[in-house]
């Protein structure tokens, strides 16, 4: 029997992500395998189905990018790494305007040498596209992390395109990325990788969202703090949403 494919989609991602220097880039099937089978994640079908895409050199199309510590991996001679983190900052700069926002995204995804001493995570699922040695970001979750503090997410967006043949190939299923549950996905993702990345000690979680989002947030069980009462954040909060301010 030809076990090859298992190899491959047998990855250990939590040993791949505590031991990285600081970026780690696997492909969509792997990730699905292991967090459905290891951590039992339910997952939409329309996501799983991106997993089981291929390029012409039968590579996966769909990739998930571990980036544990930006700053460094900024400097990173890897061309995929400064691919993802280019198309990145186009993603979220299109999808946060607000003041300060824009200045603060492309600061944390192209500052290498900082002069704080907070750890910043990207979490970017991205696909390769069919004719150019192009990619494109489909989902990007970015944020800080700190020991024994928690997980901040500051920024987090969803292609709001299909999955285009015109794009993509044949293989392309046509369909909205938005409605997949791809940013749960990412957020889940960042949370697995604060978990390990802090010996297990960074347990909650974070999140910033724009008003409209609220609500839906508050499905995947956030509760909302007051913007106007700050005093009554928990200390945790407090200290992660300065760091990323």
């Amino acid at each position: 029997m030809d076990n090859t494919k298992d190899n491959e989609l047998s990855v250990d991602i939590e040993e791949r992500v505590k031991h990285s220097d600081n970026q780690l880039i696997v492909g969509l099937d792997s990730v699905v395998h292991y967090f459905t089978l290891q951590h039992s994640v339910t997952l939409k079908d329309s996501l799983t189905g991106l997993a089981t895409k291929l390029t012409d050199g039968k590579k996966p199309r769909f990739k998930v990018a571990f980036i544990t510590n930006l700053s460094w991996a900024i400097s990173s001679p890897s061309l995929e790494v400064q691919k993802v983190l280019k198309e990145t900052e186009a993603l979220l700069l299109d999808n946060f305007s607000g003041e300060g926002d824009e200045q603060n995204i492309s600061s944390l995804l192209t500052t290498s040498k900082r002069t704080d001493q907070n750890t910043y995570i990207l979490i970017a699922l991205f696909a390769y596209k069919a004719k150019r040695d192009e990619i494109e970001v489909i989902a990007a979750g970015l944020g800080a992390f700190e020991n024994k503090v928690g997980g901040y997410v500051a920024y987090l967006a969803t292609l709001e395109e299909s999955y285009s043949k015109s794009k993509y190939g044949k293989a392309a299923d046509t369909a909205p990325f938005l409605g997949r549950g791809i940013a749960k996905f990412v957020l889940s993702l960042f949370q697995f990788v604060t978990y390990w990345r802090s010996y297990k000690t960074c347990k909650e979680i974070f999140l910033h969202c724009e008003e409209d989002n609220v609500a839906r947030f508050g499905h995947y069980g956030f509760k909302e703090a007051n913007m106007d009462d700050r005093k009554q954040w928990p200390p945790s909060l407090k200290r992660l949403h300065t760091s990323l301010s």
